[in-house]
């Protein structure tokens, strides 16, 4: 669809929230029905920060058989409305419609007390998946400019790297900034694990077993090996294809493209944030 005009394709996505949505819930109860005994948790929830990898994530548990990958109809609705996903607020009661299914579900909402409290009300355990945001920064900047759906679209298709990686900086950083210090601050420790993309780029097999572990999977070391292998990143990135979900997936990519004056920029809105999350230590970088 990031072929159709803008209007067009925003169009669609809107006609198709709900049967995609009841396509996705019917065969998510006949994997219940199939394989919902083996489980110990029936919902799986991935809370990913825009851009940090988390489709590779999802990819990798949908890779238990039974489970369905599904995105409320709310979530896209508040996407198309112009709500960015990462200020996105679960309706109370919403995960309650899943009872006898088997669901895998990856949004990009913060972790307010809200939403903890939601996700802790259904006993739903929980990962999350932050990554450098300078290397967000360069993503969001070529995925937005290739989708016409995408609020910031009309925004940065024009611009060159440099003026869209300015503009995330002084308009988009502060949320993902509040996005990523919420989850820290507020997740229930005992139901969740908060890990980076690049911890997992680097050893997948150990982050997918802390993750796998929350969730109550089979997590025996052959098993893990075979789903990273099948689902290598390597194989998935977008090569030249600037909107792909794995359009390059390298961490520190943001050297490619930051100049010293986007690097002086980052470090006045962002560099605490760095520090505090240990991708720097200092800001002499």
């Amino acid at each position: 669809m990031r072929k159709l005009p803008p209007r067009l394709g925003r169009f669609c996505k809107w006609v198709l929230v709900y049967p995609r949505f009841w396509a996705q819930k019917r065969k998510a109860k006949t994997g219940f029905a199939e394989y919902g005994a083996q489980y110990q948790h029936p919902i799986l929830f991935v809370a990913g920060m825009p851009k940090s990898g988390s489709t590779w994530l999802e990819q990798m548990l949908a890779s238990y058989p039974g489970y369905q990958e599904i995105l409320l109809p709310e979530a896209t609705f508040a996407e198309l409305r112009g709500i960015d996903g990462h200020l996105f607020e679960l309706p109370k009661g919403s995960l309650e419609r899943f009872k006898q299914c088997l669901v895998l579900t990856k949004m990009h909402c913060p972790g307010t007390l809200g939403n903890v409290a939601e996700l802790r009300a259904a006993n739903i355990p929980y990962a999350i998946l932050y990554r450098d945001p300078r290397d967000v920064a360069v993503s969001y900047y070529f995925y937005a400019r290739s989708t016409p759906w995408h609020d910031d679209f009309s925004v940065l298709k024009n611009k060159s790297p440099q003026e869209g990686i300015s503009y995330f900086i002084s308009k988009r950083l502060p949320e993902f900034a509040v996005w990523m210090r919420s989850w820290r601050d507020n997740r229930d420790h005992d139901s969740s694990v908060m890990l980076s993309y690049e911890e997992m780029l680097k050893d997948p097999e150990e982050v997918l077993g802390s993750v796998f572990e929350i969730f109550g999977l089979n997590a025996d070391p052959k098993l893990l090996a075979d789903i990273v292998a099948k689902n290598r990143f390597d194989s998935k990135r977008g090569a030249g294809n600037e909107g792909s979900f794995f359009r390059k997936g390298e961490a520190k990519d943001w050297m490619n493209h930051f100049d010293g004056e986007l690097k002086a920029e980052f470090k006045a809105a962002g560099g605490e944030l760095l520090i505090e999350f240990g991708y720097e230590i200092d800001l002499d970088w």
